[in-house]
């Protein structure tokens, strides 16, 4: 989680526990909580307390970023060159069986979900 952090302050130049608000610090945070969250498998709790802020900030982050990314391409190509950095200083990037069960369900209850609505409107179409 150290390494995390000192790869992602040194590329921006910031510190992640100062308590701005600005784009410049809250991107790059949610980056380091959600690469510590789903790469390393820490809680949100020990991640909150790493940067001195709440677990909630963290959840909020860590559910917040992929919509950031998928609206602003700076934050994608920063976080997919944070992570390569991250291998490149050796930091292991795992993710354990149960996280992996876990991500399969919620994907077949979304699929199920879609499908049940895919069906609904076909028969409402017929």
């Amino acid at each position: 989680m150290k390494k995390v952090r000192a790869i992602i302050e040194k590329f921006y130049g910031i510190d992640l526990s100062l308590p701005s608000r600005k784009r410049t610090y809250v991107y790059p945070r949610y980056i380091y909580f959600y690469i510590c969250y789903h790469n390393l498998n820490m809680t949100y709790y020990k991640i909150a307390q790493s940067v001195n802020k709440n677990h909630a900030t963290v959840l909020y982050g860590v559910r917040e970023l992929p919509y950031i990314m998928k609206y602003d391409k700076k934050v994608s190509q920063d976080f997919q060159f944070i992570k390569i950095l991250c291998k490149q200083h050796h930091v292991k990037m795992s993710v354990d069986l149960s996280t992996l069960v876990k991500k399969y369900n919620d994907l077949l209850l979304k699929f199920d979900k879609l499908e049940s609505a895919y069906n609904d409107l076909k028969q409402k179409i017929n």
